[in-house]
């Protein structure tokens, strides 16, 4: 897998939200299926990886990359799985809807970590 990214691709987005669990602590759970979010393209931010630690992944690479799509229904709290890996989105989705024509977002995703592919309905 090389950092540079893929280019115009699928990828499943899994929404998310805020809920509580059973000792009363702030998590995030799933909201809703999965959905197939088509012709995006996907670019490395940079060309180099560092290192930082993670509690449910441990220490891992950290790998930013920029999604680059037509319509976005989720928020920052989704999930995109693309390329046998989950990546979080990485601070607010960045609307630049000025015109028709050229109006995309601008989703940074940070990999999480290699997972089969997601059952979409």
């Amino acid at each position: 897998m090389s950092i540079r990214g893929r280019g115009v691709c699928d990828v499943i987005v899994q929404p998310r939200k805020v809920g509580r669990d059973s000792a009363k602590r702030t998590v995030l759970v799933k909201d809703g299926d999965p959905y197939w979010l088509r012709r995006v393209d996907v670019q490395g931010v940079r060309d180099w990886a560092s290192e930082e630690e993670d509690h449910r992944y441990g220490v891992r690479y950290l790998t930013l990359f920029v999604m680059y799509t037509r319509e976005w229904t989720a928020d920052e709290n989704a999930l995109v799985w693309w390329d046998g890996y989950w990546h979080d989105v990485n601070g607010s989705p960045q609307a630049n809807l000025r015109s028709p024509r050229t109006a995309h977002y601008r989703i940074t995703l940070r990999r999480l970590g290699r997972e089969p592919q997601p059952v979409v309905p």
